[in-house]
């Protein structure tokens, strides 16, 4: 009755482990497709729009983002903002990190997955438009990373110039008087600065992003643990031949 125990326990332990690795894997791919496809959604809608209907909200940006320097308080000028590359489902572009392999929805107002402060400028091309992006989750950005923004009509391209972890609510105030991108990520009482400069365009994809990397790894855990079973498996089926020849482990009983 004890071996049959210990059969039982190590049957469960080894489903417990790959099923500990295995989910997080489908939940990660699965994520990712949905990320995937709600880009395709917004560029099969940028690429639909009219051409002058695109000038329009170019220009309607550009005045957005000069009331915004002006200090306009007008109701007019706030009500606006929400139809300012208005894409659906209050979504008004894409942000991608190049060397993450990582595409976000930019939203208008700050809760969404890359979310826009609407008290910044637009993104669109202009001397001293600073704007700032909250991200909703922690992402690993590094120095010299490549990120750019997809907007009706405007691709800016900008490179990750410095990253600071300074106190909530720290100023996100642009501290240049250049155009510049400003991601940022609160958590607890942290807050995540990655100031973005203007820079190249897209280059080449790295042939590792930083989704791959994180399957890649899932996987090997995955792996790993079924060679560990495998291996204990071996070893009680050689011990019981040794003891009684012909016999089955109790832990192929116990699955068979």
């Amino acid at each position: 009755m004890g071996r049959k125990m210990i059969g039982i326990w190590t049957a469960v332990g080894v489903l417990a482990a790959v099923f500990l690795v295995t989910v997080p894997v489908i939940l990660h791919i699965r994520e990712k497709q949905s990320r995937e496809r709600t880009a395709e959604e917004i560029r099969a809608y940028m690429e639909a729009m009219d051409p002058d209907a695109v000038k329009l909200q170019q220009k309607l940006a550009r005045w957005y983002n000069l009331n915004l320097s002006l200090g306009n308080p007008e109701p007019d000028f706030r009500r606006a903002y929400e139809g300012i590359f208005n894409l659906g489902q209050g979504r008004m572009g894409l942000l991608e990190i190049t060397e993450l392999g990582l595409t976000l929805p930019i939203t208008h107002g700050t809760k969404g997955a890359a979310g826009h402060d609407p008290s910044t400028a637009l993104p669109v091309e202009g001397q001293g438009n600073h704007t700032v992006l909250y991200l909703q989750e922690a992402l690993p950005l590094t120095e010299g990373m490549r990120v750019h923004m997809e907007l009706p009509g405007t691709t800016r391209y900008f490179r990750v110039e410095s990253i600071q972890v300074m106190p909530m609510g720290w100023s996100t105030d642009c501290p240049s008087p250049g155009e510049m991108l400003t991601l940022v990520h609160d958590w607890g009482n942290r807050r995540m600065i990655a100031r973005c400069v203007p820079g190249q365009g897209r280059g080449m994809e790295p042939e590792a992003t930083g989704e791959t990397l994180k399957i890649a790894l899932y996987f090997a855990a995955a792996v790993i643990l079924l060679a560990a079973a495998i291996r204990l498996l071996d070893g009680q089926r050689k011990r019981l031949r040794r003891k009684r020849p012909g016999a089955q482990p109790d832990f192929l009983r116990v699955i068979i």
